[in-house]
């Protein structure tokens, strides 16, 4: 796949989660969701470590802009922790 058309379509996965975060009951669908997409943001680190790195714990711009997503997965576990258990379904 061209780089070009991986990037729109990552940036479509992208706003499609965002919209979903705002759509209440939608979180146990999303939340995988984010996981996929934080996997695969944060494999430049490892794959393209002189891109997002200058130096030994040291990022570029690229590598601090994909190291802030943090804070989302920070977010998410937040999200996580309010989300009610499942009704368990009674096996006879």
């Amino acid at each position: 796949m061209a780089f070009s058309t991986f990037i729109i379509l990552f940036g479509i996965f992208e706003a499609v989660i965002g919209i979903l975060f705002l759509i209440k009951g939608a979180e146990r669908i999303v939340l995988p969701l984010l996981l996929i997409h934080m996997v695969m943001t944060f494999m430049p680190l490892i794959l393209l470590p002189s891109v997002t790195w200058t130096g030994f714990a040291v990022p570029s711009l690229e590598g601090q802009y994909i190291i802030k997503n943090l804070v989302i997965i920070a977010s998410a576990i937040g999200i996580m922790s309010q989300l009610h258990p499942l009704p368990r379904k009674n096996s006879y």
